[in-house]
């Protein structure tokens, strides 16, 4: 069920992120698209990224952190650091120590390597976690 639900939430996610391609405006040189999401399921955080570097360009040194918030102090739940990919990098887990009624937020930095220039990505996505919320997503697309 799990898997199903983190599958399904890529699955929406990139094909919306696909068709807002058109007409979106240019914020990066090295990447082409970045899809941010998360929502409480099942007792638990569905947790995705994926990250579509332009060809040629290679993505490095991700590390991602699903920390509570809403304190003056975020609480870091899980972390995955220094991961590595190719032209595309796709990450989705699911973490069972959280509970509703709490704001979340998923971040992460990254380095996009193309033609040795560096662009560093860093990105994160708050969402209020309660029975109901099956996933929220951000995406930003360049061409």
């Amino acid at each position: 069920m799990k898997k199903r639900l983190i599958l399904g939430i890529l699955a929406i996610a990139l094909c919306t992120a696909m068709v807002v391609s058109t007409g979106a405006q240019t914020m990066w040189t090295n990447t082409k698209a970045v899809v941010l999401a998360h929502g409480y399921s099942d007792g638990g955080a569905a947790c995705l990224l994926t990250i579509q570097a332009k060809t040629g360009a290679t993505v490095t040194n991700v590390d991602i952190r699903l920390d509570q918030i809403g304190g003056t102090i975020p609480v870091n739940i899980a972390s995955w650091d220094d991961l590595y990919s190719g032209n595309l990098f796709v990450f989705s887990d699911f973490v069972s120590d959280v509970e509703p009624y709490n704001y979340y937020r998923l971040s992460f930095t990254a380095e996009v390597w193309l033609n040795g220039t560096v662009e560093y990505l860093n990105l994160y996505k708050d969402v209020y976690y309660t029975e109901d919320t099956r996933s929220s997503s951000s995406w930003i697309q360049t061409n």
